[in-house]
């Protein structure tokens, strides 16, 4: 989990290098629905290319899903994880 969580990490850092204007990390991002569907859409990217294929659809959306949460959990508490 912490192997993952750090890919999404550098991929929300290699996001953040190549856009001068960078829509995913800013202040209270969780509140908009739009950089919602952009977080979301990176932790897809990144368990899709570090889970193993024995994941089904199901239990992948269950692990997408329960690792999305833990990113909006750590930013509603101000927790700085991915810097």
């Amino acid at each position: 989990m912490v192997s993952i969580l750090r890919n999404i990490s550098h991929t929300f850092c290699s996001f953040l290098a190549a856009d001068e204007h960078p829509k995913v990390l800013v202040q209270d991002w969780w509140k908009d629905g739009q950089t919602q569907r952009q977080v979301k859409a990176a932790v897809e990217q990144v368990l899709d290319e570090d889970l193993p294929d024995s994941y089904g659809r199901i239990l992948f959306k269950k692990k997408s899903d329960n690792v999305f949460n833990l990113i909006v959990d750590f930013a509603v508490q101000g927790k700085k994880w991915v810097a």
